[in-house]
C-alpha cells in the first residue's frame, strides 16, 4: 500500500492510493476517496507548523469492486523528525477489506507547510 494525502492550495483534499496484494495491483487511483486522519495526541487537522504530533492515524479508502479497505496505525514510533516540517514514523498497520482481517508494517510521513 502507498498512500499520499494532501491539501492543495485552495484548500482542496486530494489523494492517490496504489495497493497490491500477492504481487497484483487491486487498485491505482490519483482521483482516491482517500480519507487520511490523525488519531490521539495532537491530532488536528490539517497540521499546521503550530500544532503537535498525533499519536496515530487512520486511513479510509474504497476499494472498487472489494469494499472499503479501513485501516489504523498502533505502536508508532517516531523514526527521523524536523520540528514543525516533516515526521516519520513506523507502527504497526491493522484493519479490513472486505470483511479479511490485514495486518502489517508501515513507515508514513507527515509533512506541514502551513503556519
Amino acid at each position: 500500500l502507498v498512500w499520499f494525502d494532501f491539501i492543495d492550495l485552495d484548500g482542496h483534499e486530494g489523494g492517490s492510493i496504489y495497493l497490491s496484494q500477492n504481487g497484483v495491483i487491486v487498485s491505482a487511483s490519483c482521483s482516491a476517496n482517500l480519507v487520511v486522519r490523525p488519531t490521539g495526541g495532537d491530532d488536528t487537522f490539517p497540521p499546521t507548523t503550530q500544532t503537535g504530533l498525533p499519536d496515530e492515524f487512520t486511513l479510509s479508502v474504497d476499494v472498487p469492486g472489494q469494499g472499503t479497505l479501513q485501516l489504523q496505525t498502533s505502536g508508532a514510533e517516531i523514526l527521523i523528525e524536523v520540528p514543525s516540517l516533516s515526521t516519520r514514523w513506523s507502527a504497526q498497520l491493522s484493519g479490513t477489506l472486505g470483511g479479511q482481517q490485514l495486518s502489517g508494517f508501515a513507515i508514513y510521513e507527515q509533512f506541514t507547510f502551513v503556519s
